[in-house]
């Protein structure tokens, strides 16, 4: 498994760029996903992380994942196009992602509507390329982190979307 996958690639918060070990648990988080699994030897024990922000990502796993038990669907292979300004900054006619126009275009998954969460459907590709026989639990709040587990002991938490802002996005 890939733990990497859920960590942040660039954050300024060091912490969310990388694995973390904790009270037994290997944690890895981008701030919209959270995932665990138990340290075991596959994961080498690693020692708890002096950094890790321990009043706060073990709360969110206070909850019964037992409840999970709604497989997840998949995702529907529709898409929307959106854009976002590149590093180049109009400066390279040469550059990869926007041929010098200064704006990338890139497709995102339609967002979903599991139990009463909106999810973002990026966030849903994520989890669902990189885990296995993944089952979810949403308690009908609609603010509420929907919890999912999935093969290997992988216990997660995704952020859900605000209804306003994403309905235009939500297949």
């Amino acid at each position: 498994m890939n733990l990497k996958a859920f960590c942040a690639d660039f954050d300024e918060r060091y912490t969310f760029t990388r694995i973390m070990a904790y009270g037994g648990w290997v944690y890895a988080t981008d701030c919209h996903i959270a995932i665990r699994i138990p340290a075991t030897k596959e994961t080498q024990k690693p020692r708890d992380d002096d950094s890790f922000p321990s009043e706060q990502i073990p709360i969110l796993f206070k909850r019964d994942f037992s409840l999970c038990t709604v497989p997840f669907p998949p995702l529907s292979g529709e898409t929307y196009r959106d854009y976002d300004e590149c590093e180049c900054g109009m400066r390279d006619p040469d550059c990869q992602l926007c041929d010098g126009t200064g704006t990338w275009y890139f497709d995102i998954p339609y967002d979903m509507v599991l139990g009463a969460t909106i999810i973002a459907g990026r966030l849903l590709k994520r989890i669902l390329d990189n885990l296995k026989n993944v089952r979810y639990f949403c308690d009908g709040d609609p603010e509420t982190p929907l919890l999912f587990v999935a093969d290997g002991d992988v216990q997660g938490i995704v952020a859900p979307l605000r209804r306003s802002a994403h309905l235009s996005n939500v297949r």
